[in-house]
């Protein structure tokens, strides 16, 4: 399977710190598990802490960075931020920009076996290759304006199953109308006819649901400025780190990357128009959905799928193939980079035997890849 980071280095592989040292990162970790991002910036500076994590992170990133990226002090700040954060985040955010690099040269092949790179991407969108790598690395900023404990919730899929199961009980026919289940009989059906719709529990149910009434009281008075209602999705809550991305990496006078970034998951699921011209799209001039945004979406799930997570394990190669052919079909990813991608990472899998596909999975990957792409379409 494509594995473009096999040299990024572990966390665990990190040399050992003094005790002081590692006094210090619990002290800063605290300060920024308990504040956004620019409070917790802030408050790092003013307790001497700043200039040290700093130091920490380039003594570890800035070989591996430095290959594709020139990083500013501010750059290398936010990513500090974002490793006392969440490590697994940060860990993630590094394997992308990885990704991303191999991604733009990766040679693929379009259904008529015509050769197609997608760097070709660079020069359609107006966007130079250290801006889009930029973009991969710093995709995820936007986590740390998200509560933390909502960030690392370890709820299982059994268990937001019957968390809907009894919520959808409780509410009746109501309120399963309102979330677009019109033909369920009861709770069972419900869910099932929910992930037919290819959606989650995670979509529906009020976070007042799924946390504990006292964490979340603490959430919603600690950060107002998610305006959490008593209706307010786990979804809807981690859905705002890919505009709060954005929002820093404008602040940061880095227009064209938080373009990218803050439509990496496309969750507006904003129509996507073939063929797209040079003209008619310049990021730097036009807020257009981006194609390098569906390439950046590809290699970040593709991720985050096959790592482990707090609440699961890492999954199959075959997930991978089966979430992007969903995201497609929903409109989130250019179908054209799709069929392409999905074509050579099936490949891989046949050739490198890392799974067999049960027949039913394999007719649903066959059927995506026959499928012709229409250039001239509009997808919503």
């Amino acid at each position: 399977m494509y594995s473009p980071h096999e040299s990024i280095p572990e966390y665990g592989e990190q040399p050992a710190e003094s005790a002081e040292a590692v006094s210090e990162i619990e002290e800063a970790r605290a300060v920024v598990s308990t504040n956004n991002f620019e409070e917790a910036l802030v408050l790092l500076e003013k307790a001497g802490l700043l200039a040290g994590q700093v130091s920490r992170i380039k003594e570890r990133c800035e070989s591996i960075l430095s290959k594709n990226l020139s990083l500013r002090l501010s750059d290398w700040e936010m990513l500090t931020v974002l490793e006392l954060y969440d490590v697994d985040t940060f860990e993630h955010s590094l394997r992308v920009h990885e990704a991303a690099v191999t991604a733009l040269e990766r040679p693929l092949t379009l259904d008529n076996g015509a050769p197609f790179h997608l760097h070709e991407y660079l020069a359609e969108e107006g966007v130079t290759k250290h801006d889009f790598i930029y973009a991969a690395l710093f995709h995820d900023i936007g986590k740390t304006m998200i509560p933390y404990c909502i960030l690392k919730d370890t709820t299982t899929k059994e268990e937001f199953d019957r968390c809907f199961c009894d919520y959808a009980t409780q509410e009746g026919e109501e309120w399963l109308r309102a979330v677009g289940i019109d033909s369920a009989t009861d709770a069972t059906t419900a869910l099932e006819e929910l992930y037919t719709q290819h959606r989650r529990p995670i979509d529906v149910l009020p976070l007042q649901k799924v946390l504990k009434a006292e964490v979340f009281a603490t959430v919603q008075n600690t950060y107002p400025y998610l305006n959490i209602s008593d209706k307010t999705t786990f979804r809807e809550v981690m859905m705002l780190h890919e505009k709060e991305s954005e929002r820093i990496l404008r602040k940061c006078d880095q227009e064209v990357s938080a373009t990218i970034a803050g439509q990496h998951h496309n969750y507006a699921r904003l129509p996507l128009v073939y063929p797209r011209s040079t003209s008619t799209l310049r990021l730097a001039r036009v807020n257009a959905h981006s194609k390098l945004s569906d390439i950046l979406h590809i290699v970040d799930v593709s991720d985050a799928i096959k790592n482990t997570r707090s609440y699961k394990n890492a999954q199959s190669d075959y997930l991978v193939l089966h979430e992007l052919i969903v995201d497609t079909n929903a409109g989130a990813i250019d179908p054209r980079i799709a069929h392409a991608w999905v074509r050579a990472e099936y490949e891989n899998i046949v050739v490198n035997h890392t799974e067999i596909l049960p027949p039913e999975d394999l007719a649903v990957v066959n059927e995506f890849l026959s499928t012709p792409v229409e250039e001239d379409r509009v997808v919503v």
